[in-house]
């Protein structure tokens, strides 16, 4: 897989979900293990020069939606991020699963307490890459 270089898709704004998934399946090249994936844009929506993988078990623990929220927002501090894509990264099929949704639940949490909006999130599984719907993981 060749990714794309950063200087070449500084500029592009991912101004709608398909901008969005476009880029994240450059990015994230398939369902290989699981992790989480966090992408930062600035202001114009454009992708700031990091992007963060990070292994994590089935569903979060107790300490994790604890201080996730924390974590989350002295990166969109330092980096200035105005928003934050993230993707689920696991194997099998498309279907949501208990532990993606509380995942996904920890992560809008931790987007509202940093004042910045999630974009996606999306799961990326067996079957491609799936845009998932807040109402699909509200609790």
């Amino acid at each position: 897989m060749t990714y794309p270089r950063f200087d070449d898709v500084a500029d592009v704004p991912l101004i709608t979900d398909e901008h969005v998934l476009a880029r994240v399946s450059t990015l994230v090249e398939g369902a290989y293990r699981r992790q989480l994936w966090l992408m930062f844009l600035d202001a114009d929506q454009r992708q700031l020069p990091i992007v963060i993988p990070h292994d994590v078990p089935g569903s979060p623990s107790a300490e994790a939606r604890r201080e996730f929220p924390g974590f989350l927002q002295a990166l969109v501090h330092e980096l200035g991020a105005a928003a934050v894509v993230v993707v689920l990264e696991r194997s099998g099929s498309d279907t949501l699963r208990r532990g993606d949704r509380a995942w996904f639940a920890v992560l809008s949490d931790a987007c509202a307490a940093a004042a910045v909006p999630l974009r996606g999130p999306v799961l990326c599984c067996d079957d491609g890459f799936r845009w998932i719907a807040s109402e699909d993981f509200a609790s």
